[in-house]
């Protein structure tokens, strides 16, 4: 019984880790895809290079230097639209 006990124990730790390792793709996967949506409703644009970021795949530097990019456009924008 003792054996069993410990078996059990095994196996539910590691359906634990599982279940941990599959809940934090799901929830980093669809953060990226509410990050993608807002992103792109604000900015029609980046939708577009969105797509081909993930066509040519190089990585989250260059996703994050996007859409840096974008925001400082559209911040520069809308200080260039308050001063006239």
């Amino acid at each position: 019984m003792l054996y069993s006990f410990r078996h059990h124990r095994r196996a539910f730790t590691l359906f634990l880790l599982i279940f941990e390792r599959i809940y934090e793709m799901i929830s980093s996967f669809s953060l990226f895809l509410s990050l993608t949506y807002v992103v792109g409703s604000k900015l029609p644009g980046l939708r577009a290079n969105l797509g081909l970021l993930r066509a040519n795949g190089p990585g989250l530097r260059a996703f994050t230097e996007e859409l840096a990019m974008a925001a400082y456009m559209q911040d520069n924008l809308a200080s260039n639209e308050r001063t006239t």
